[in-house]
């Protein structure tokens, strides 16, 4: 009986294998898997009520394009769905588990510099960027369209992130030539023909350039401090010498970099590290800058550890608010969501925080309200000061968290729980906001990988987290010598009103 269950076991596997690597897919395995998706659309995604975009509407149209061809090739229809995915403005959701054929590249890197693009030289900048041409630095038009058609445009999963983040990650998205072209349905050439502007933006010149294959490509570009962690894997914060890189103190200012949202069960060095470093600086530091730029997220153990530190003791706040979709008793799943992200029912809170919850919803009016029966009860993220609070140590001195369009989901999470809280300053660009629980799902035929929020997040204000972000109460935008690595000047810009700020005290 064993060897049976073994043997059929083996035997799905190997059909499941087989529909993953397929090419090409007949009309009714593609029917099949949007039908599929219809069903787990309506019963469990959270977005898809956000927007007024019919999904059903265009998989009829789309079944009815394809209706009568004998194959449906499986890279289009993974492009089609990530497509669809982005119309509901879940800034989690994507479609997986295609591959394009005779991909071309771009062969320089492109980077945003204000509302302008910088063409990098693509040789040396793993350690430094150069101009790719330094005459006419700048990337006007892509076959004679404006450069922000392709960048705001190209990339339809992305359709619903704030303007700023939108604008990077089309850039970044941009490298993959084919993959853009393929999405706004334009022909694509060996060679394109690529506008560039001088520094002043008063001469253009215009040429075609040779796209390139995937060992030549332009690398995407990165934020210097971003690139000077991306080889560390999470664990190896557990190593003192490497996480010991991220924490400093000069000058009487505090400085913490956290390059991804850990988890204490498996980062436990970092957090000790966290906790020791907190202690050095009580009495050492006048002020506190917590770097998130570039974080694009992960857990959010560290947000409750820093709240230990920044939440005054007498304090209770509720910091954002959650729905599930479907009413009745949590799934398996939805719970895990809830203890992971350490949320709180209004049944669940004690006298106290139940009065700081009436508060809360006194300002508290959520842009989207739905049906009853579409989504279940609220759940919320609460810093309790009595609960959280090491009772020998509040840090009452001003704190500035830095970041910028590449912080995202648990990240966007931090920024927004702490924004307007005493003390506490959001310095940078705007975020990339995101939260939710985002199961992922195969389709049945195809096997495309497809990720699906089931929660729908609020921050404080009512505004959601995707679609939306956060703002910060100090804007400081990179500068060219940013953009090159020469220097950090937000980061230096920040440090310079810190010590402004500390003479006028």
């Amino acid at each position: 009986m064993k060897k049976l269950l073994l043997l059929l076991f083996v035997l799905s596997f190997l059909a499941c294998e087989e529909n993953a690597n397929k090419e090409f897919l007949d009309y009714e395995e593609v029917r099949l898997d949007l039908k599929a998706l219809t069903k787990y659309l309506d019963q469990k995604s959270a977005y898809h009520h956000v927007t007024d975009f019919d999904y059903k509407e265009a998989f009829d149209k789309y079944l009815k394009k394809n209706e009568g061809k004998e194959f449906i090739n499986k890279a289009e229809f993974g492009i089609y769905l990530d497509n669809i995915l982005g119309e509901f403005g879940d800034r989690h959701a994507y479609a997986k588990g295609f591959e394009l054929k005779d991909v071309k590249y771009l062969p320089f890197t492109l980077a945003p510099l204000n509302d302008n693009v910088l063409v990098l030289d693509n040789e040396k900048c793993d350690k430094e960027y150069y101009f790719w041409n330094i005459n006419y630095p700048y990337l006007k038009e892509i076959d004679l369209k404006p450069i922000e058609y392709f960048a705001l445009n190209g990339v339809p999963r992305d359709k619903h992130a704030p303007d700023n983040a939108r604008f990077l990650r089309g850039l970044n998205e941009l490298r993959d030539v084919s993959r853009i072209y393929t999405n706004l349905n334009l022909p694509l050439k060996d060679s394109i023909l690529f506008t560039f502007t001088d520094v002043f933006q008063q001469k253009d010149t215009t040429f075609y350039v040779k796209m390139v294959e995937r060992k030549e490509r332009g690398r995407i570009w990165k934020e210097k401090i971003e690139a000077k962690y991306s080889k560390y894997k999470a664990e190896d914060y557990n190593n003192k010498k490497v996480c010991k890189k991220l924490f400093s103190i000069k000058d009487s200012v505090a400085y913490l970099h956290v390059p991804e949202m850990f988890t204490r069960k498996n980062v436990p060095g970092f957090f000790n590290y966290f906790n020791t470093f907190m202690k050095q600086i009580k009495n050492s530091s006048k002020a506190l800058i917590l770097d998130v730029r570039g974080n694009k997220g992960g857990y959010r153990d560290f947000t409750y550890d820093f709240a230990k530190y920044v939440i005054h003791p007498d304090s209770i706040y509720i910091t954002n608010a959650a729905r599930f979709k479907g009413a009745g008793a949590l799934t398996d799943r939805q719970k895990i969501g809830i203890e992971s992200r350490q949320l709180v029912a209004e049944e669940e809170m004690n006298e106290e925080e139940k009065l700081a919850l009436e508060k809360f919803n006194q300002k508290f009016n959520p842009k989207y309200t739905f049906e009853d029966g579409i989504f279940g009860s609220y759940y919320y993220m609460v810093f309790n000061g009595k609960k959280t609070v090491n009772p020998d140590y509040y840090y009452d001195k001003p704190i500035y968290i830095l970041c910028n369009e590449k912080s995202r989901s648990a990240t966007s999470v931090l920024v927004a729980a702490f924004k307007g809280l005493p003390n506490i300053t959001i310095v940078g660009e705007k975020i990339d906001g995101s939260s939710s629980v985002s199961p992922k799902i195969h389709l049945p035929h195809s096997r495309l990988e497809l990720k699906i929020s089931i929660m729908i997040s609020y921050q404080k204000d009512g505004n959601l987290f995707d679609c939306v972000g956060t703002d910060p109460d100090i804007e400081i935008n990179r500068d060219i010598d940013q953009v090159f690595w020469i220097r950090d000047t937000q980061l230096e810009k920040l440090k310079q009103i810190i010590k402004e700020r500390n003479n006028d005290v």
